[in-house]
Order: C-alpha cells, then sequence, then structure tokens
C-alpha cells in the first residue's frame, strides 16, 4: 500500500458484505438491526470512495481543465433514505437532526479544520442549510444534491465557514479548501454493477465491491472515469456523436490517462493490470460492449503507459 493511503475496508476486501448489505435495503422486512449494518456497510464504502477520489483529484489538479475548491468532507441527509429505511438511518446515523456528515477525508482540509464525522451541518457562510425531512416513500436525490451544491457554491471563493452542531454543541469550522478537478465521486446503491462519468460526476455502484480486490484495484476503476472527465469525453461524443468508434477511442484514451492519474495520486498503476486481468476474463458488464476494446486491448494500452512513465513503471 502507497504511503498515506487510507486502509482498504475488511468489507470491501470481502466485497459479499456490502452485497449482502445492498440486499437487505431490498427487502422490506429486513430487521432494524440488519438494516443498521447494510448502512453501516455502505457508510463505510461511502468514506473509502471519498477519500480515494479526493486524492484522485488532489494530485492531478494540473491535468484538469475544471476545478474547484475541495473541501475535504461529504455529507448525507434523511431525504435520500427510502422510507422503509428512514427509522435505521435515523437509528444509525442520528440524521433526524438534519444534514450530518457522512465523510473526512483523512489528511484533507476538513480534517485539519477539526470537522468531524456526524457533525450537523446547520449552515454555510451564515446561510442556512436547507434539507428535506424525507416525507416521500422514496428516496429523493434532491435534497442532497441542493446540499452539495451549497457547499460547492461556498468554496467557490476557497473557503468557508461552517456552522455545525456536535454533541449538542454549536460551533463554527473555517475550512480553507485545496485546489484540485472539479469532478465529484458518489456510491450508488445497486446490485448492477456500473461506473459512469458525466463530466461533473464519477458514480460506482455499491456492486463495485464484489469485483475490486483493493484499494490499487479500487482507484483504478475512479481514475478510469476521472480521466473521462478530464479528457472531457462527454462533451467530445455530444459533438462528433456515440459511433461505436468514437466511444472505442474515448475508453482507449480514457485507460491511457488512468495510468498517469493513479501515478499522480501515488497509487501503483499495475493495479489497473491487475485488475483487467482478473476481471477481465469474467466478461461482466462493466466497460463491456461493442463500442469497449476488450480486455487484452486495454492491458495492452496500459502496459505501453506505464512504460512511457519518467519511472518506467
Amino acid at each position: 500500500m502507497a504511503a498515506g493511503a487510507l486502509p482498504f475496508p475488511r468489507a470491501m476486501r470481502r466485497g459479499a458484505a456490502v452485497l449482502a448489505a445492498l440486499g437487505l435495503l431490498c427487502g422490506a422486512q429486513a430487521q432494524a438491526n440488519d438494516k443498521q449494518d447494510a448502512l453501516r456497510q455502505i457508510a463505510r464504502l461511502d468514506r473509502t470512495i471519498a477519500a480515494i477520489g479526493h486524492r484522485l483529484a488532489r494530485a492531478n489538479v494540473a491535468r484538469c481543465a475544471d476545478r474547484a475548491f475541495l473541501p475535504g468532507f461529504s455529507v448525507h441527509d434523511l431525504s435520500q433514505y427510502s422510507a422503509s429505511f428512514r427509522d435505521a438511518a435515523v437509528a444509525q446515523f442520528a440524521l433526524d437532526a438534519g444534514p450530518r456528515i457522512l465523510a473526512v477525508v483523512p489528511g484533507g482540509a476538513a480534517d485539519r479544520a477539526g470537522l468531524r464525522e456526524g457533525d450537523v451541518l446547520r449552515a454555510l457562510d451564515g446561510v442556512r442549510v436547507n434539507t428535506s425531512a424525507g416525507d416521500d416513500e422514496g428516496a429523493s436525490k434532491a435534497g442532497i444534491e441542493a446540499i452539495e451544491e451549497a457547499v460547492m457554491a461556498a468554496f467557490a471563493d476557497g473557503r468557508a465557514k461552517l456552522d455545525i452542531m456536535r454533541n449538542g454543541h454549536v460551533m463554527t469550522v473555517d475550512i480553507v479548501g485545496e485546489p484540485g478537478c472539479a469532478t465529484r465521486f458518489h456510491l450508488e446503491p445497486s446490485a448492477t454493477l456500473n461506473a459512469r462519468a458525466d463530466g461533473t460526476f464519477v458514480v460506482v455502484t455499491t456492486a463495485i465491491s464484489g469485483v475490486v480486490r483493493n484499494e490499487d484495484e479500487l482507484a483504478a476503476v475512479l481514475a478510469h472515469e476521472l480521466a473521462h472527465n478530464t479528457l472531457r469525453h462527454r462533451a467530445y461524443l455530444d459533438r462528433v456523436g456515440r459511433r461505436s468508434a468514437n466511444v472505442r477511442a474515448t475508453e482507449i484514451a480514457a485507460d491511457r490517462e488512468s495510468i498517469h492519474l493513479l501515478d499522480n495520486a501515488g497509487y501503483d498503476p499495475a493495479g489497473a493490470v491487475r485488475f483487467w486481468e482478473h476481471f477481465g476474463p469474467r466478461r461482466r458488464t462493466l466497460f463491456a460492449g461493442r463500442d469497449h476494446p476488450g480486455w487484452r486491448t486495454r492491458v495492452r494500452f496500459m502496459r505501453d503507459e506505464i512504460a512511457r512513465l519518467p519511472s518506467g513503471g
């Protein structure tokens, strides 16, 4: 493991634990303790992805045309949980008190400023944070997306004052953001294996826990998607069309670029090769299809790019 890397969660190392937890999310009759355990497992994976994404975004700011000040934390809100899981979310995270800090990136801006996981987010630069009580039956992205937009707006000038509540005490935390790629990294609960980038977000599903074996391999998946954003592939395909040859070209370019993103962030670029050599022959849905290169082609291009690194890989 590279110096400064976060410990890879046991649930992620096994993979099955997060997938089992996800199964509970789909079962309306799951017991309260099982539901809380499911939420804990997925929260751990969420924190891992937040930390890896931050590390990639921070280390590769020079390769990103779209940049932002990274706050180094993420938030969750009661409205993003389905009605059948809101009692468990309240019991596990006390989200009835308002949106709370879900993840604080180790060594990041928020961590250095003293923000802690579980703090209730009350205001940003003196502006009250609006939250939804989660009255509808289904989970809603609208509330958490509005909070995220408010966070990014507050950090647009490089710093923000957060009014928080911790253990019943109200306090202010002044955070100076760090420059990085503007991409935001999200975890989406789903048993369907998928990873995607849209120019602003990188999204992976919880099913990723069943196919990556360590932090370097998860970083390789995230770096591939981040590469699509750093290279502005969404805009390119909107302009030239999504013919198979065009999509294939962007996939190969993202594979090559991901090697540099991993190397800059201190991850082992060969982790991407190891991931594909293990994952590729199984022909699962991730990065698959006739408009995507085969895994052997991907490995060849990635090995070529590793050889071009100043260190020679």
